[in-house]
């Protein structure tokens, strides 16, 4: 396009030539288009089309790959829920946390207890729960042979809604928490040595 459009595509210079065509085939392959430069001749519009439907397909390949490898280094292999058969309590955070990452939930469960026989008995591959739903269920889990096999840090809250006259609540709600932290945190660490221990591969 150098000789119908030499204004953009400088002729008859060896370093400015390369750099200006490297760079307008970088940003039309990336799909950003500036518009600082723009070919004229049928030949370079349809050259920039192919150009532009190669880099489409590029940078899908290179997301892809790079989403990939993201998810399998955060998530290890007996954790990921895609297509898995998963329990989880019946309307809970973590039945619809299962929901969003495509797992299969094709039973109802309102207990505990029966999700772990359903994995004992093989009916599911994994059960998703709240961590702290399992205090002193350390015997069971010996019992039937059960591990936790990984904690899914995911960060969600718990809590109530004030509405009218009880928002001045607010306030003393923060200053109790932040005048009895270090109580609930040891308390937090209390119950730690209620939950079943986990499952550590090599």
């Amino acid at each position: 396009d150098q000789f119908i459009n030499p204004e953009q595509f400088i002729i008859g210079n060896a370093w400015k030539g390369p750099i200006i065509g490297f760079w307008f085939s970088f940003v039309t392959m990336t799909t950003i288009g500036y518009g600082d430069l723009t070919p004229r001749s049928f030949i370079a519009k349809l050259i920039t089309i192919i150009w532009f439907i190669i880099g489409l397909a590029l940078n899908s390949i290179i997301i892809g790959f790079i989403v990939t490898n993201i998810t399998s280094i955060t998530l290890p292999p007996d954790f990921i829920m895609y297509d898995t058969e998963v329990a989880a309590l019946q309307n809970s955070f973590e039945y619809k946390a299962a929901i969003r990452r495509n797992a299969k939930l094709e039973r109802n469960y309102s207990d505990i207890n029966t999700m772990l026989v359903d994995l004992q008995a093989n009916k599911v591959k994994m059960v998703y729960i709240d961590i702290y739903s399992l205090l002193d269920y350390n015997k069971l889990f010996e019992k039937m042979q059960l591990k936790l096999a990984f904690i899914d840090s995911t960060n969600t809250g718990y809590g109530i809604v004030l509405s009218g006259s009880t928002t001045a609540l607010l306030s003393d709600f923060k200053s109790f928490i932040n005048d009895k932290c270090a109580t609930i945190m040891k308390f937090a660490q209390t119950l730690q040595t209620r939950l079943p221990i986990v499952m550590h591969k090599h």
